[in-house]
């Protein structure tokens, strides 16, 4: 992951009678970690409503490190951790993964419907070999919630540029996914599968045509 060398800036939603809340804003504010952001930004839920609306707030301590929200308690080797990664190019994939592999699916689609551009990222995601299993059950999860959205447009230049995979298996995802679609376009671009090398695939665009 390639460093963007922009500090990050940070939003802390907290509570004025939550001890978990007052250790991080402390742990933020610390020596160690005060140089590695841009910006700090304090609100209390009591006198900010609107914030739990906004962002979906449901507990405090709530973290905003750029794009990344964060939820609960975090000691200081988390908190560098996600501070390095909101300043490189893969850090939202690392987020979506986290997400993903710690069972917060729900979040997930509530999160990339507030920000779609993120599918690009999901579909990088599977576009890698490497992904965990988790991370690649998730993903279609996302997207078969979002089947024949509107929103799945937002993901559609990536899969078609990354969907000509020499695994048959990371190619079936990625088809699979192009399926979800379900426009006329994309209808029309699963043709160009149909005599595929993988009966996978070939079984995806049968079904998708059906």
């Amino acid at each position: 992951m390639k460093p963007n060398n922009r500090r990050p800036m940070l939003l802390l939603v907290s509570s004025q009678h939550c001890p978990h809340c007052k250790r991080l804003h402390t742990l933020l504010e610390s020596d160690a970690l005060r140089p590695l952001y841009q910006s700090l930004s304090v609100k209390f839920i009591e006198s900010n409503p609107e914030l739990a609306k906004q962002y979906h707030i449901r507990s405090a301590p709530w973290l905003q490190i750029d794009k990344f929200e964060l939820t609960g308690a975090l000691n200081e080797t988390e908190l560098r951790d996600w501070l390095a990664r909101a300043q490189t190019s893969g850090g939202m994939r690392a987020y979506l993964s986290h997400l993903f592999l710690t069972g917060q699916l729900n979040f997930t689609i509530d999160y990339v419907h507030r920000h779609p551009e993120c599918f690009s990222d999901l579909v990088d995601l599977m576009a890698d070999a490497e992904t965990p299993l988790q991370v690649r059950i998730g993903i279609t999860a996302v997207f078969e919630h979002f089947e024949g959205d509107a929103i799945l447009q937002h993901a559609w230049g990536s899969l078609v540029n990354r969907v000509y995979q020499e695994s048959d298996s990371v190619r079936a995802d990625l088809v699979y996914l192009i399926a979800l679609i379900k426009t006329a376009e994309s209808q029309k671009f699963l043709l160009t599968f149909q005599n595929d090398p993988s009966l996978e695939v070939r079984d995806i665009v049968i079904d998708a045509q059906s």
